[in-house]
């Protein structure tokens, strides 16, 4: 496993992975068995939309996350997770890529 994980779905017109100008230590990859992933000692953080299952596993493997919850329950698993310090969260309408 590399140093860094992160999964990106892509639906935004003609942008591509290319244009994102990732950095050199993130490494992109169409699926990943998540639990084994947020077990690997080098995860530090999870950002994640904030379905329950993912805060499970977030949990049991003590790593923190940032919550951009878009739809449903997510909002509010998000606020639930926060007074606990375990989370950072943030309004997904007003993250934009430059």
């Amino acid at each position: 496993m590399t140093d860094c994980f992160t999964s990106c779905l892509i639906d935004a017109g003609n942008m591509t992975l290319e244009s994102l100008h990732l950095g050199t230590n993130i490494k992109t990859i169409k699926w990943a068995p998540q639990n084994d992933v947020l077990g690997h000692p080098s995860v530090k953080a999870f950002v994640m939309q904030g379905g329950i299952n993912s805060l499970y596993e977030a949990a049991y493997h003590a790593k923190p996350v940032v919550v951009m919850p878009f739809i449903a329950d997510q909002a509010e698993n998000a606020a639930k997770v926060r007074p606990l310090q375990a989370a950072v969260n943030l309004d997904a309408m007003h993250c934009w890529l430059s």
